[in-house]
């Protein structure tokens, strides 16, 4: 097995007020950090963790997905390892701004959404249940429709 197992990585997710869910406008970052495993890590944010007590985190049913950036040995088994890879976490932090993020939130984060405003979130899209997803994925498929026959008419009364 590979010593290069580690590094910073960043989530992903859907904004959880956003009915349409578009690509680009209905997702944003999440949550970025850094490990020494992205395997483990993974799964404690998506499946929680029994060895820590931890539940699977407040933005693991949003559509999470992850972008990993594996860093090289001599800066992962280096004598600064902490200092150098805190540092590179800062900075992505900083550039990012992921909305789940507690303890490094630059001060420009006005997205930012405090850790109990998450819990209630999560619980609130809990006790929706699935017919949510499937109002949600009918007004989608509505509104792209709509917006497809505009763009069609409009061409074909202008040509």
């Amino acid at each position: 097995m590979s010593r290069r197992k580690g590094g910073l990585y960043v989530w992903r997710v859907n904004k959880p007020h956003a009915l349409l869910g578009w690509p680009i406008i209905g997702r944003h970052f999440g949550y970025a950090g850094m490990t020494n495993s992205f395997y483990h890590r993974e799964k404690q944010h998506l499946e929680g963790s029994m060895t820590y007590g931890k539940v699977s985190a407040r933005w693991s049913d949003l559509r999470p997905k992850v972008y990993r950036i594996p860093l090289p040995n001599f800066i992962l088994h280096g004598r600064y390892r902490r200092k150098v890879t805190f540092a590179l976490e800062t900075l992505m932090i900083a550039v990012l701004c992921p909305v789940y993020n507690v303890k490094q939130q630059p001060p420009w984060n006005f997205r930012k959404i405090p850790p109990a405003r998450a819990y209630a979130m999560r619980a609130a899209r809990d006790s929706y249940g699935r017919g949510w997803k499937i109002i949600c994925s009918i007004m989608r498929w509505t509104v792209n429709a709509v917006v497809i026959s505009v763009l069609f008419g409009s061409w074909w009364l202008t040509r």
